[in-house]
């Protein structure tokens, strides 16, 4: 899983180092500035969360979608 905010500049090498994952599963916080365009050549487990300061409740909400018995939670950068 892993959660994005405006992250294009890193987003690539961090979706290619997952790439032997069984699902991938974004939850992004409304980027504007190209990251869909990125993820979405990865995944379509793509979900939209708001932005808030707290980390938790995206991290739960992302956990939510996820399928596997093991998640692998990683930040883009």
């Amino acid at each position: 899983m892993i959660t994005v905010c405006n992250e294009a500049q890193v987003l690539t090498d961090c979706l290619h180092s997952v790439k032997w994952a069984d699902e991938i599963v974004i939850v992004d916080m409304y980027s504007d500035d190209g990251s869909a365009a990125i993820y979405s050549q990865f995944t379509d487990r793509i979900f939209l969360h708001i932005r808030e300061s707290v980390a938790e409740r995206t991290y739960n909400f992302g956990l939510s979608h996820c399928t596997g018995d093991w998640v692998l939670k990683i930040d883009p950068e």
